[in-house]
């Protein structure tokens, strides 16, 4: 493995508190895939179903620990794979449901509820009507669902899910009318909704705001940026976003803006780092949101997964040591060498860590001066697999996966 770091720079590439910013994180390592379901649960993200780049739909379930960096696999999904799924977390609880199990069979209605503590799955009340492509939200101790087509007609409904009595509702209809595909947020004790298929598949622009204490539906400014289908929404505090998608058959963008309720405005902001796509997904955990995946349009789906900081102070500092960075060789099979090009003292600490993130050893832990340091890590009893090395750089701390074959 091989590191080099320019800590030297760092500050002068800092930006202003109030830029934007994005992060590169470890690839996504479970089957590339589009149309999967992501949420976050206690300081973790999930994403599973979905479907594969090879034309199966998949039912692999993945967590991701943003302080390690890393993936690991949970227990299958506990229906049958599929993609164009919707799904949402309520307090400690994730839930999936609905989708496509082929690309030419029928939707589905089961809806199942996913328990971290256990790792099981347990099957509970089946939405109403059979869906695919519809659109969710979560807010306070309720799920919604609505919109999607069930391979003949296309929906406005909207539906209220009860996790306390396992059942469903239904709400006031969507205002924006049928919907296939579109882009959900929730900001505060409301859910929005907007782009998305509209009547005979055009592609639409606009923007509904749903609070379910009155039940009513409220049209807010057109969304930013160009009408589009399976595109990506978010929110981070009290501010939302929607990006990416389709915006006809043959250019998916990567463009994202941001949404402020307060003021009913749009404004955009700093693109998605990889290329244009539709049907990725991700998670919001704390003040960042992660999201990746998905498909680009050129007949394969992608793995490469980023975090999103509205608030670029943290981030530039983390982004500017990560890129510096490099593992060679990554995977290896008996040795590595971390290297490090310094132009001033720096105080070092290096941990190897198991994929749970228990320490295995400090391989490093000293002041370095100025100048190439290298540090050979041998295999020695290590056991294929994942690992990681735990980096501290004076103040800055940062991590960085490792594979052994």
């Amino acid at each position: 493995m091989k590191i080099i770091c320019t800590i030297a720079l760092l500050f002068a590439s800092m930006e202003s508190s109030h830029a934007d910013g994005w992060l590169q994180k470890s690839d996504f390592i479970g089957n590339n895939k589009s149309s999967a379901v992501g949420f976050s649960i206690n300081g973790k993200g999930y994403i599973g179903t979905g479907g594969s780049e090879t034309g199966f739909f998949l039912k692999e379930f993945w967590e991701y620990n943003p302080t390690l960096d890393a993936w690991s696999q949970k227990a299958d999904f506990g229906g049958a794979g599929r993609g164009s799924a919707v799904g949402f977390a309520i307090g400690n609880k994730g839930y999936i449901g609905t989708g496509q199990i082929g690309l030419y069979d029928p939707c589905i209605n089961d809806f199942w509820e996913y328990d971290p503590t256990t790792n099981m799955w347990t099957q509970k009340a089946d939405f109403p009507i059979c869906r695919t492509q519809a659109f969710s939200f979560s807010i306070g101790n309720k799920g919604y669902i609505g919109g999607g087509d069930d391979g003949y007609i296309v929906y406005a409904d909207l539906w209220e899910y009860d996790p306390s009595t396992d059942m469903w509702a239904q709400k006031a209809d969507c205002a924006a009318g049928v919907r296939n595909n579109p882009a959900t947020l929730t900001i505060g004790n409301k859910g929005y909704v907007g782009t998305g298929d509209g009547p005979y598949g055009v592609l639409q622009k606009d923007f509904w705001e749903y609070d379910p204490a009155t039940n009513v539906w409220t049209q807010k400014t057109d969304f930013g940026g160009e009408a589009r289908r399976s595109a990506f929404g978010f929110s981070i505090g009290n501010i939302g976003y929607i990006g990416l998608g389709r915006l006809d058959l043959q250019i998916y963008t990567n463009d994202v803006w941001q949404y402020d309720p307060a003021l009913d405005q749009w404004s955009e902001k700093m693109a998605y780092p990889g290329n244009g796509r539709a049907f990725v997904s991700g998670f919001s955990i704390g003040s960042v949101q992660y999201l990746g995946i998905g498909y680009d349009g050129n007949g394969g789906s992608e793995s490469d997964f980023w975090e999103y900081s509205p608030d670029s102070a943290t981030f530039i500092q983390k982004y500017t040591m990560n890129a510096a960075f490099t593992i060679f060789p990554n995977p290896f099979s008996e040795f590595t060498t971390i290297s490090c090009s310094l132009n001033k003292n720096t105080s070092a600490t290096i941990n190897l860590l198991e994929s749970s993130g228990r320490k295995i050893k400090t391989l490093l832990n000293e002041n370095l001066a100025a100048g190439k340091h290298e540090l050979l890590l041998n295999r020695d009893q290590l056991s294929p697999g994942i690992y990681f090395l735990q980096v501290k750089m004076n103040d800055e701390t940062s991590i960085m996966k490792i594979v052994i074959q």
